[in-house]
């Protein structure tokens, strides 16, 4: 016995919104662009004037933290800026592929196994992002400040807290991406000899492209 399913195809253009509720839409995400523009365009002319009621340019911050000099031994980053600019970004470049790992693998469990508490296990993955980032920062200063884990002050603690605050996001992309793979996928490929980790190798991780990607580029720009 056969079944033909037939059916048009959807464009994926999206339906357009009444007037009213664009032009409320429009009426509220523009000023508040404007607003955002104009508090970033500030801080840059500021940062070219001595004070935000002179006129007199300067490039005398700027020098002050990104001065490079030449010295007989090559390019020396004298600017006090650059310290923490170097820093910033070798945090973020070790926490980015750990944060999406994890929150990949979290989205895969969440998705491909049933368990007892699956949902609360679900739900305390999205925590982090529901409790300010300030408030996540002094509980991991308070909670490794002593022995027998006194890791506060070391980067360590700093990569620990970027991956679990970013973690969420990875989590989302991948259970977002997963909801679309059929699991015979994974069925077809194990049936046909391949193991778990070929096929989450070979099989799942071309198909989670968008998902890895928007994991890395998430949680190494958050830091």
């Amino acid at each position: 016995m056969y079944t033909t399913v037939t059916g048009k195809g959807d464009s994926g253009i999206p339906l357009p919104l009444p007037r009213r509720l664009a032009w409320l839409c429009y009426a509220t995400a523009i000023p508040w662009a404007v607003f955002t523009f104009g508090i970033y365009a500030m801080i840059v002319a500021g940062g070219f004037v001595r004070s935000m009621d002179a006129t007199t340019p300067t490039l005398e911050h700027y020098l002050t933290g990104f001065r490079i000099e030449m010295t007989p031994r090559g390019l020396f980053f004298s600017g006090s800026a650059w310290n923490s600019f170097f820093a910033t970004i070798e945090i973020a470049a070790i926490a980015a592929p750990i944060t999406a790992a994890i929150g990949l693998l979290t989205a895969y469990l969440l998705t491909r196994q049933s368990f007892t508490g699956r949902r609360a296990f679900e739900f305390s993955t999205m925590l982090s992002f529901a409790i300010p980032g300030t408030v996540v920062g002094v509980s991991y200063i308070l909670a490794f400040n002593v022995p027998p884990m006194e890791i506060t002050g070391t980067a360590f603690v700093l990569v620990m807290c970027f991956v679990f605050r970013n973690m969420p996001v990875g989590v989302r992309a991948g259970i977002a991406t997963l909801s679309q793979i059929d699991k015979s996928l994974d069925e077809a490929s194990l049936t046909l000899g391949a193991g778990s980790a070929a096929t989450v190798r070979r099989v799942i991780t071309p198909l989670l492209r968008p998902a890895i990607v928007a994991a890395l580029v998430y949680s190494f720009v958050a830091p």
